[in-house]
């Protein structure tokens, strides 16, 4: 993989955030939280690059660029809202639903408008796109049709032009193969021993 995303929400689920130095010396590279606040309290020990995995207010979006905090674009009416302010140097990450039914686009026509858009986007980059997988695929069918779902939304785009496609987690690290169109991938509980 080209990314290891440290996935440290909650504290670095009870943790404490200060780990991310350690983390990023034993080979992450990228780390992922769920809220604003939480990236600007990691940013008090790292500079490596963050995720915002939930929706964040479009009223913060300059503290994300000042930051280097990407963004989740995970529907359409947010999208729009964010096509209409003006930004320069935004990165963000587009967030598919292929079963987790939280948060991410479920319509290939959306996705192949936003790719088409954001691709050649001189004041958004499109960084990076992804999926959450509900399962660890060891004993269910649900993982493969969710990676097969992916491959459905993402079938008018070329992602070997986006930085950073990540589909798997922990469980994916350690139960499946490297999934092909795939260079980066979210680590959570692994980091943390479980």
């Amino acid at each position: 993989y080209k990314y290891y995303i440290g996935v440290v929400k909650g504290n670095a689920y009870g943790h404490g955030s200060y780990i991310v130095k350690t983390l990023i010396e034993n080979g992450i590279n990228y780390l992922a939280v769920s809220s604003l606040e939480e990236a600007l309290d990691i940013r008090k020990y790292v500079k490596t690059p963050i995720l915002c995995l939930e929706p964040i207010s479009l009223d913060y979006i300059d503290e994300c660029i000042k930051n280097n905090i990407a963004i989740t674009i995970s529907n359409y009416n947010y999208y729009r809202k964010l096509m209409n302010k003006k930004v320069k140097g935004l990165k963000v990450h587009l967030k598919l639903n292929t079963g987790m039914n939280r948060l991410g686009f479920t319509s290939i026509e959306e996705v192949t408008e936003i790719y088409n858009n954001l691709i050649e986007n001189k004041n958004i980059k499109l960084e990076g796109i992804y999926t959450h997988i509900a399962t660890s695929g060891i004993t269910d069918k649900l993982y493969d049709n969710q990676i097969d779902r992916f491959k459905e939304l993402t079938k008018n785009i070329d992602l070997t032009k986006i930085e950073m496609v990540h589909i798997g987690k922990s469980s994916t690290l350690e139960y499946h193969p490297k999934i092909d169109f795939t260079n980066s991938i979210r680590i959570g509980v692994a980091l943390y021993g479980v």
